[in-house]
């Protein structure tokens, strides 16, 4: 922590912020202005076994289709122009493990820093017995 009461993410995990990320039971992330990934929480595991090899990749290669991921880069640069809370669902792949996700995107500040933090929300459970009940019906 600074001076001014802001944080450095190089050691995020050791803050009372990063404390929090990290006991949060959704995936959490927090994105740059490049739209690269510069924190993962622990609950990223729930998306991949390898949660660290989701440090340093870009925001759109969480999602396996291109319009899917261009959308969503958008939304992460309205987020970031207009600093107001946005919130999207979409289908991610990680490391060939499909999810459906609704994506919760915040703008946060540290030290001179803006970035994004993102959580994430499985509702693949939710989209598959949605699926099963509409089949059903047919």
């Amino acid at each position: 922590m600074t001076a001014t009461g802001s944080f450095s993410f190089g050691g995020v995990e050791k803050t009372w912020f990063g404390k929090l990320l990290q006991a949060l039971p959704l995936p959490a992330m927090v994105i740059d202005r490049s739209a690269e990934i510069i924190f993962v929480n622990r609950s990223c595991s729930k998306l991949t076994n390898e949660r660290l090899r989701l440090f340093r990749k870009r925001f759109s290669s969480l999602f396996s289709k291109p319009s899917v991921a261009q959308e969503a880069e958008s939304l992460l640069t309205q987020v970031f122009e207009t600093r107001k809370r946005a919130s999207s669902q979409a289908l991610l792949e990680i490391d060939g493990h499909k999810i459906w996700a609704r994506m919760y995107l915040s703008s946060v500040r540290i030290e001179a820093t803006r970035s994004v933090l993102l959580l994430i929300e499985d509702l693949t459970l939710e989209k598959e017995q949605l699926l099963l009940r509409q089949r059903h019906q047919e």
